[in-house]
């Protein structure tokens, strides 16, 4: 026979862990989000950076040549109109 005493002890301790449940599933995509980034960090931190024979700088035209970086020309006008 089930006594009151452990029926609603066994209640109140099924409502304090209803909260934690709840919120589980979002923890697990929060978890996999994480280490979703944390791999993508690696990856880009274990590149090799950019070697300095790659980059040239043309003098007559201020371009950089081997199709690493190529330098713009750029006109910005702030008046009002």
């Amino acid at each position: 026979m089930l006594a009151p005493t452990v029926a609603f002890v066994s209640l109140s301790l099924f409502n304090i862990l209803r909260v934690p449940l709840n919120l589980l599933p979002m923890m697990v995509s929060y978890v996999v989000m994480a280490s979703v980034s944390v791999k993508r960090l690696v990856t880009f931190f274990k590149t090799a950076d950019i070697k300095e024979d790659n980059l040239s700088l043309d003098d007559d035209c201020g371009t950089f040549t081997n199709h690493t970086a190529h330098h713009l020309t750029v006109q910005c006008d702030w008046s009002a109109q």
